[in-house]
């Protein structure tokens, strides 16, 4: 569903900024085909430290992930 803004129909991804993953460039919506950017974002700014996002929270996760690991290997549990 889109909003209408200045007497035209536009999608609220239009309103929205993204990451070309390929040259790191700040876009909208229509500049890329989905499956080559990042986002949505609310400000250029977001979008342009999305790729830092996007690395120090697969940090964070892979991390999470070692001590579940890790810890369940602690538990002396056995078969």
């Amino acid at each position: 569903m889109g909003l209408v803004k200045g007497g035209n129909m536009v999608d609220a991804y239009d309103e929205k900024w993204w990451l070309r993953v390929a040259d790191g460039k700040v876009i909208r919506a229509h500049e890329a085909k989905a499956s080559e950017r990042l986002g949505p974002y609310d400000t250029p700014e977001e979008a342009a430290n999305g790729l830092a996002a996007l690395h120090s929270r697969e940090e964070r996760l892979s991390e999470e992930d070692r001590e579940w690991r890790d810890g369940d290997d602690r538990s002396g549990a056995s078969e």
